[in-house]
């Protein structure tokens, strides 16, 4: 249902980390913030999926990264 706003704010969120090339490895940690902010859109499926995406989340906010 928020799938359009979880868009924009992906969008928002890595041109505000400043991320301009798809190979950034802040690409993954931004989305990772980003996604656990939309629980009830998108949710990690497996086990082995929530835990590096959480670990990553983690990271961002420990390096103060936008999300």
């Amino acid at each position: 249902m928020r799938f359009e706003e979880f868009i924009e704010r992906t969008s928002q969120t890595l041109r505000t980390a400043g991320i301009k090339s798809k190979r950034d490895p802040r690409v993954y940690i931004c989305m990772s913030k980003v996604m656990f902010q939309f629980t009830d859109t998108l949710v990690p499926g497996r086990r082995r999926e929530r835990i590096p995406m959480q670990a990553l989340a983690r990271l961002g906010d420990l390096l103060r990264l936008p999300g």
